[in-house]
């Protein structure tokens, strides 16, 4: 596992969790909204709420918000909640057909990041995110929302083409998950109307629907009494409440329906589904268990809310210490929380088990529950629970100056639509903190009681279809019979009590400290030869990044050691670190913000890794003991084996693999290592030769060049660096890649392939060849595939209505040889594969014949100069670019460097003239069987 792995990925689930709404103060007296948050009602119904924020600076979150969705349509509505809301963005009264995109685009917005929208069962919710310097553009801003509540055109033609493109949406949305919700969901709302209203809809509605049905339901619905206008960010330039009252005060004059709560009864049963699909690629059991919608309305039910909180994350650990061992019964199993709607909640547990344990692997996910209803949970256990969310609330804490506007316009769309309280985070963080110092086990052992079980259960066994140990209906509710119907061992208490680093280092001596005061960009040499570059920012107050790398890779492994080579990091990542194996180094670690992971690539090697501004030095004790002592464990090796056979066995089923895999292989000029590791690959694996291989590449600490960005003192932690990087053992060898000879194809290469049973095709076309540029050129060519993503966006969605969306990328390799690849990808209608393909060649040879669409130009060079307004402040940004240019030898003058003045449309088209060439790409196409 990775260093952290556990505690990264349940930080996710521990935000879900506290991003409920609704939170409360001590003494169950009656609670007040943060002051920080204005809201209130205008005479027609319409709720307003907004907040100043400063992060991102210069910045203005908007949202719509409408509370109808999906289940108020009617049958022969079925759709047109969301049809509605893609004509939002196809003419309004004040922005005809397609000048509402082109408006915001010009200002500098990407449609989807930054202008959006999505369709629920419930809601329907616009998003635009706008600078906030100029009157004008917060002026339009608000008179697009204005739009978008009351003044959507509608117009026959716009309606016509956008029926294509839905079913293009919902064509892309098919597949092997698709069908499986198919038959999922009308067993989790048995008996209930959104069993019936998926959001996306009945496609003959969608394409043979009068536009008048559209009209009633968008007249319906769509009024001011169900709406929220929600305003966060950079507030100085604009008097929000008058904006609102001028732009929404507005009166439906048509009759709406009364709105209907649809219930969705929690019946009580065991249902089981057994679903087979050829194009599976794993064996998963689910079970979920339905639960009524959460009320934490007073400092009681919030309490248990934590307590069940902490159940979830013991029982996920206790889940992960069991499949990271040989011979374990699944490949992975876990649980959490989601919401199922307004009125339900759901446990959902997951297990992937492999083939020949199907039953197995569920009966010992329910064996595992079963023990916490027979035992429960530990002291111990708990203690590292509790750190693990004090953790992350320190880290809210830390952070709370730095809360961005989406994520609080998020949750103010929360709070309307489902009602509650808003904290101040600094309450709502003390509030926890006086929780968990008192919480005891049996509270927890009472809610995970609470949690893990539920009269309403549905499991679905979803697996291959060629499986041959395919369980039954009665199999699989008999194992409840006989689990509860057992009695189990309580789990045994172990508590690691060794320290993780133990050595007694002689620290190295700071050689020299070069800063380039424009870039704020120190660069450091310790008396071993190890090179630092070390950027302090303030961007975010406890955070701090870092990187390493190295040229070399698996290009220095022989052919006959690849597969080995490949495995190296993951095992050693498995394995643990100085005598620790994984558990005792997940227990160790569990509470500390900390992750750190060594990697080796085609071409290089490194270390990807972060951590808080408390638990840095521990982030260097790792690394240290990466280099110096890691562990390769023999259980691990059979564990990464075992899940690496089960993944391959029935990848291939997979379409999109198949389909991803050949265009691997054909750029790839065939060479072996370009192609996907199959049964037959697992026997050159060695663990031996994964051991070489793994010492070789991570052999020399001076041979890679170290990045730190984030919120630190350099004087404060050069001790530190000169102790734990500058008491390691160099060689001072500087090693290069090799060029493997992996060779793009000559040409144009076009292959069909025949994969898969819904009715749909993807088509990806891939200019390729020598790069012979520089590093402006690699610059223009990223902004030039943003102009042709936007071009085919217009062209083949918008016009010709034969795609959801097109994907538009460039990719330049410039080491050990230079390489570029143009690639353009979309799916489609079988049929339409190369009417669509060359509505895509035109486009590139009208661009390259002289014709550039101006207003589409300008737009881009306005997002690219918006965007890097936000990446100059994001950490992450800094230790790319960073990192980047010390691998290519590059001045880090480029990464402050936003003029954009020496673009022009030219360029484009020369550029477009060089690499675009009609005689040199690879077009891959996957039709259905």
């Amino acid at each position: 596992m990775k260093v952290k792995l556990k505690v990264i990925l349940t930080v996710f689930v521990i935000l879900g969790f506290l991003s409920c709404q609704t939170s409360v103060a001590p003494n169950n007296q009656e609670l007040t909204l943060n002051p920080k948050i204005q809201t209130g009602v205008l005479d027609n119904g319409l709720t307003y709420l907004f907040q100043e924020n400063i992060k991102p600076e210069n910045r203005i979150e908007l949202r719509l918000v409408v509370n109808t969705g999906s289940i108020q349509e009617n049958e022969n509505q079925r759709g047109l909640a969301h049809f509605v809301e893609h004509m939002a963005f196809n003419g309004t009264q004040n922005f005809e057909k397609d000048r509402l995109v082109k408006y915001l685009e010009s200002i500098g917005m990407a449609f989807g990041p930054e202008i959006n929208a999505y369709t629920s069962f419930d809601e329907t919710v616009y998003k635009l995110s706008i600078p906030s310097d100029k009157p004008e553009i917060i002026k339009n801003a608000f008179q697009i929302l204005e739009d978008w509540a009351h003044q959507i055109s509608f117009e026959d033609e716009e309606i016509e083409k956008e029926r294509g493109v839905i079913v293009e949406e919902w064509r892309g949305g098919r597949g092997v998950q698709g069908r499986y919700l198919d038959k999922l969901f009308p067993i989790l709302f048995k008996d209930s109307r959104y069993a019936s209203r998926l959001t996306i809809g009945e496609m003959d509605v969608v394409k043979n629907c009068d536009p008048q049905l559209l009209r009633d339901y968008y007249n319906e619905w769509y009024r001011p009494e169900s709406m929220a206008v929600i305003v966060v960010g950079d507030l100085t330039n604009i008097d929000v409440k008058k904006e609102i009252e001028t732009h929404f005060s507005f009166t439906n004059q048509y009759k709406g329906r009364e709105k209907v709560t649809y219930n969705s009864p929690i019946i009580k049963r065991t249902a089981v589904e057994i679903i087979t699909d050829p194009e599976m690629t794993y064996n998963d059991i689910s079970m979920f268990i339905k639960k009524p919608k959460r009320v934490t309305d007073s400092a009681s039910s919030y309490r248990a809310y934590i307590n069940e909180l902490l159940g979830v994350l013991m029982f996920n650990t206790r889940m992960e210490e069991i499949y990271t061992q040989p011979e374990a019964p699944f490949l992975y199993a876990g649980t959490g929380s989601s919401s199922l709607n307004r009125e339900l909640d759901m446990a959902v547990f997951s297990v992937q088990a492999p083939d020949e344990n199907i039953l197995g692997g569920f009966e010992a996910l329910l064996s595992e529950i079963e023990k916490v209803n027979q035992h429960g949970f530990n002291i111990d256990e708990l203690e590292r629970g509790k750190s693990l969310i004090t953790m992350i609330l320190n880290q809210m804490y830390n952070e709370r100056e730095n809360i961005e506007s989406p994520t609080i316009a998020s949750d103010l769309v929360t709070y309307y639509l489902e009602g509650g309280v808003i904290m101040d985070i600094e309450d709502e963080v003390a509030l926890l903190n006086s929780f968990l110092s008192d919480i005891t086990v049996d509270e927890v052992n009472e809610a995970g009681i609470n949690y893990f079980n539920g009269i309403d259960k549905t499991v679905t066994l979803h697996m291959p279809e060629s499986n041959n140990n395919i369980p039954t209906k009665s199999e699989v509710l008999n194992l409840f019979k006989k689990v509860s119907s057992t009695s189990f061992e309580k789990n045994s208490v172990e508590v690691v009590d060794k320290v993780l680093f133990d050595k007694d280092l002689t620290p190295g001596k700071l050689e020299s400290l070069i800063s380039d005061n424009e870039t704020g960009i120190s660069t450091v040499i310790l008396s071993n030869g190890i090179k630092i570059y070390l950027k302090p920012t303030d961007y975010m107050a406890d955070e701090i990044q870092f990187s390493a790398i190295s040229y070399g890779g698996l290009s220095l492994v022989e052919d006959g050691e690849f597969y080995s080579g490949s495995m190296a990091s993951s095992l050693v990542q498995m394995s643990g670190l100085n005598g620790f194996d994984s558990i005792e180094l997940g227990r160790y670690l569990t509470g500390k913000n900390v992750s750190l992971s060594p990697w080796i690539s085609d071409y290089t090697e490194g270390f990807s890794g972060g951590s808080n501004v408390v638990d840095f030095e521990l982030m260097l004790q790792l690394l240290h003991l990466y280099f110096t002592n890691p562990e390769f464990s023999q259980d691990s090796y059979k564990v990464m084996l075992n899940n690496v056979s089960e993944y391959i066995k029935n990848r291939s089923n997979s379409p999109q693999t198949i389909f991803n895999d050949r265009i691997t292989e054909i750029l790839g000029g065939g060479h072996f290592r370009s192609k996907p590791m199959d049964l037959l690959s697992l026997d050159d694996i060695d663990f031996k030769e994964i051991v070489d291989v793994y010492r070789d590449r991570f052999k020399d600490p001076s041979d890679f060049s170290y990045v730190f960005t984030g919120n630190f003192n350099i004087d404060e932690i050069t001790p530190l660096l000169e102790l734990y990087l500058g008491s390691l053992e160099t060689i001072g060898i500087e090693e290069e890649a090799k060029d493997l000879k992996i060779n793009l194809p000559e040409g144009v290469v076009e292959e069909d392939i025949a994969k898969g049973i819904e009715d749909k095709s993807q088509v990806e076309i891939i200019y390729n060849g020598n790069f012979i540029g520089d590093e402006s050129d690699e610059f223009v060519l990223s902004l030039l595939s943003s102009y042709l993503e936007e071009e085919l966006r217009v062209k083949i969605r918008e016009e010709l209505s034969g795609t959801y969306g097109v994907s538009v990328f460039s990719n330049i390799q410039l080491y050990p040889v230079k390489e570029y690849m143009f690639g353009v990808f979309f799916g489609c209608e079988p049929g339409r594969e190369e009417e669509l393909s060359t509505a895509v060649y035109d486009t590139i040879e009208l661009l390259k014949s002289g014709f550039i669409n101006s207003e589409v130009f300008d737009s881009v060079i306005a997002n690219y100069l918006m965007s890097m307004e936000l990446n100059i402040e994001n950490n992450s940004y800094w230790l790319n670019s960073i990192t980047s240019d010390v691998l290519l030898n590059r001045d880090f003058d480029n990464i402050l460097d936003t003029d954009v003045s020496f673009v022009t449309e030219d360029l484009f088209i020369s550029l477009a003239n060089q690499y675009l060439k009609d005689d040199q790409f690879v077009k891959v196409t996957l039709k259905p069987e």
